[in-house]
């Protein structure tokens, strides 16, 4: 007697191969058969999808390649805006640091001899003019009465990557009399 599961599996010939009667298939496919295992239905079906996914597959590769030059060519781009921008930062704050150390040698001097011939005889750093190219460096200074001080103005300008003037980095000090010495 056969149990109750095995006889449903034949009759829907869902059985496992090992029951089915030494591996012949049972389905009505395996009349066509070439002697190879697999129904010639199947292997003709199977070898047209083997050559179309092989078209896909090439089709594929195809747009992402497309797609990741697209996507490297925007980055580049990026990249390039993003280290233009960097170093014009820097440039900026090497202008602006050099602009403080001016104002505070101008502001060093003494009092007597602190005019605008003496501040204009600065020139900027070797450093600083190799770092921004075409550094042009103004002072002026101006006497000023009520308090008795002296406005020091020190403007540094320079050249971007396009060889136009950027914007100039200003600083305004005032220096007051050393009252000390009395």
């Amino acid at each position: 007697m056969m149990p109750a599961r095995t006889a449903r599996a034949l009759k829907t010939g869902a059985m496992p191969t090992a029951l089915r009667g030494h591996g012949r298939r049972v389905n009505s496919m395996a009349t066509q058969s070439s002697g190879h295992g697999t129904p010639k239905y199947f292997r003709h079906r199977h070898r047209c999808l083997e050559v179309s996914r092989t078209a896909l597959t090439i089709l594929e590769l195809t747009i992402a390649v497309a797609v990741l030059a697209l996507l490297l060519a925007t980055s580049m781009k990026v990249i390039h805006l993003v280290t233009h921008q960097q170093r014009a930062n820097e440039r900026r704050n090497v202008a602006l640091q050099t602009v403080q150390a001016i104002s505070e040698q101008v502001g060093n001097t003494p009092w007597e001899q602190l005019s605008a011939e003496t501040a204009n005889q600065i020139t900027v750093p070797a450093q600083v003019a190799s770092y921004l190219p075409g550094a042009k460096l103004a002072i002026t200074v101006s006497d000023e009465t009520d308090p008795a001080a002296k406005r020091v103005l020190v403007e540094l300008t320079w050249n971007g990557s396009s060889s136009q003037r950027i914007g100039p980095v200003r600083l305004t000090s005032w220096v007051f009399p050393d009252n000390t010495q009395n």
